[in-house]
């Protein structure tokens, strides 16, 4: 499920290298450091994260062959090691975001509210090219509580073939992705997705 993304801000659009375009608003800072990743990622098409798996690569015998995805890293604001792991069986809403993108905190509070509304559900953040200082703020400021893994040079980013920050990949209970929306979106869509990994 590919939702476009809305309208840009040209004079941000300007800023920001082609092919890290975001919807709104995107730290600086974050956009060369997903390019700089993009670039990395071309070069190594296995990533070998220090502490983080980003492998994922298809089991023998898996449904339909998709890959499996599979990331741990540490938690942005607890420093607890995050893993998708940890949630086998269930399905997962995943969202990229970082501290610095307007549509981020836009879309923030949306998905906190799906959330709340859903308790069988696990979301798990993606922190991208973030200061500590800066998640644990944007997590105050929105009320999150669900876990989040750090991404401060953007590899995961990168692997995932992040376009726009936010991003939300929809995981289903064998943690493959089955539906996508780039760009901010809302409860109708969180939900939406989330009625897709776990049909």
């Amino acid at each position: 499920m590919d939702l476009p993304p809305p309208k840009p801000d040209r004079d941000v659009e300007a800023k920001i290298p082609r092919r890290v375009r975001t919807a709104r608003t995107i730290w600086p800072k974050a956009a060369l450091a997903l390019g700089a990743a993009a670039v990395a990622a071309a070069v190594a098409s296995m990533l070998a994260l220090s502490g983080t798996s980003t492998k994922p690569a298809a089991r023998a015998g898996a449904a339909g062959g998709k890959p499996v995805l599979r990331l741990q890293g540490a938690d942005p604001v607890t420093g607890k090691t995050v893993s998708l792991a940890a949630f086998s069986g269930k399905p997962i809403v995943l969202n990229l975001w970082t501290s610095g993108c307007a549509s981020c905190v836009g879309e923030a509070r949306a998905l906190a509210r799906f959330e709340g509304g859903h308790p069988g559900a696990q979301v798990v953040g993606i922190d991208v090219a973030d200061s500590r200082t800066g998640a644990i703020s944007f997590y105050r400021q929105v009320g999150w509580r669900h876990p989040s893994i750090a991404d401060p040079s953007g590899r995961i980013a990168a692997h995932l073939r992040l376009e726009t920050l936010p991003t939300t990949l929809f995981l289903d209970a064998k943690h493959r992705v089955v539906a996508r929306i780039n760009g901010q979106t809302n409860l109708a869509g969180f939900t939406a997705g989330y009625r897709k990994a776990s049909a």
